[in-house]
């Protein structure tokens, strides 16, 4: 298990940078690399984005039954253009559909190996059309359901420890995870049909085994960068998340770069203090391990 602090979403980056280097065109320097790539340079002072939030309702922690999941993050719920939201309950081998005022809808799949069954769920996702996928790491294949619950062929990826997929019209987009004993590599590819595109690819260290009485797992530097990407149905988004950049690839082309000088700052101890000034939380399973500050390294 490799755990790392939350990262700042890839959209968040997204709307600041649109926001700095769109909204005002004197605050922005746009011009074209000699390979024809547009390059936007924005200012590296922040702008605040006029936003509220207002809490509607919530849903999970039921006993049993609708809602009776007990943990969602970014790879385990979205939303489709008709604002149903759904969510992977990897526990119960099952995704949630509820309605956008949070009315239960259905359940989609169960445990098992079948058409629409789920044995070893990794990560979920949702297009705007409403077409559910579960990626299944012991079918190495996303198992799928359009927007009435109705099973669809599964699409099978390539061997390997994939990451974050998602999918847009006849084209994939996944990353693939690689490590040896001193270094993680995470690849970006595009797919459409048989044809298979490496888009970018970044390497970090590894990190340290952390063993405990009972269970041990890699755990790399705290900060270390990874690969974030999301796509708009036309093209996908990347960024390593340092230095300030988001690249942008259409049909499996650089087209865009958008980009803040903002100097990188070295961490320490103190940072991961501040991070987690409670303690790490590590779940395995249905349990819950606290572990120290300082067991991330900086």
């Amino acid at each position: 298990m490799r755990l790392r602090p939350c990262a700042t979403p890839l959209l968040a980056t997204l709307l600041v940078a649109g926001c700095l280097g769109v909204s005002d065109d004197k605050a922005r320097t746009t011009f074209a690399d000699s390979a024809g790539v547009e390059l936007a340079v924005a200012p590296a002072e922040d702008q605040p984005l006029p936003w509220t939030l207002t809490e509607l309702f919530r849903l999970g922690g039921a006993d049993e039954g609708p809602g009776s999941f007990v943990d969602v993050n970014a790879s385990s719920a979205g939303t489709d253009q008709a604002g149903n939201i759904y969510v992977l309950d990897g526990q119960q081998y099952r995704v949630e559909v509820f309605s956008p005022t949070g009315e239960h809808i259905r359940f989609l799949g169960q445990k098992g190996g079948g058409p629409g069954e789920i044995e070893f769920p990794i990560t979920f996702f949702v297009s705007p059309a409403g077409i559910a996928h579960v990626y299944d790491a012991s079918k190495e294949a996303l198992v799928r359901w359009d927007a009435d619950g109705v099973v669809l062929p599964p699409k099978s990826l390539a061997a390997g420890a994939v990451r974050f997929p998602r999918a847009y019209g006849d084209t994939l987009i996944f990353g693939l995870a690689e490590r040896t004993e001193t270094e993680g590599t995470t690849t970006l590819a595009i797919a459409v049909g048989n044809d298979t595109t490496t888009l970018t690819s970044l390497s970090t260290p590894t990190g340290a085994m952390v063993q405990f009485s009972c269970v041990s797992f890699i755990q790399p530097p705290v900060f270390t960068p990874t690969l974030q990407w999301a796509t708009n149905g036309q093209g996908v988004a990347v960024t390593r998340q340092t230095p300030y950049q988001v690249d942008y690839y259409q049909g499996g082309s650089l087209a865009r770069s958008i980009r803040r000088p903002i100097p990188s700052k070295p961490t320490s101890v103190d940072d991961v203090a501040r991070l987690y000034p409670d303690g790490m939380t590590v779940r395995f399973g249905g349990g819950v391990l606290i572990t120290g500050a300082g067991l991330g390294r900086a």
